[in-house]
């Protein structure tokens, strides 16, 4: 399996497209699992919005979407986890691109973490 982390700060400076991740194993099909967190002492920030696009290339030059973007739920937003999967999509590079993002309070730091996994 491969990992990918993007940190979120701010709203403002939260949204755009992560690194390049090459992919160990290319597949045709992914699951991809999006997880975040807040740390900090006396944290209190909280995600009330996020869309993020997975894009993929074979290049690594050229992204294009793989699907759909992933607009969290309110009960994903809950959960602070969102899975889906992604078929008949042969790529060798995978990103996330964060296109929207809504992070209320100002103590603490936002995580983001997607997790790729092929499906042979």
């Amino acid at each position: 399996m491969t990992s990918e982390v993007i940190t979120l700060s701010s709203a403002a400076a939260a949204t755009g497209a992560s690194a390049a991740h090459e992919l160990k194993y290319p597949s045709r099909s992914y699951g991809i699992e999006l997880g975040w967190a807040v740390t900090g002492v006396g944290a209190d920030k909280a995600v009330t919005a996020l869309v993020v696009a997975i894009e993929g290339s074979l290049t690594g030059t050229t992204y294009q979407a793989m699907d759909t973007a992933i607009t969290a739920s309110a009960g994903e937003l809950t959960a602070l986890y969102a899975l889906r999967y992604i078929v008949d999509k042969p790529v060798k590079f995978i990103r996330a691109n964060v296109t929207t993002v809504t992070i209320t309070g100002s103590t603490g730091t936002v995580t983001l973490t997607m997790k790729v996994l092929p499906v042979r």
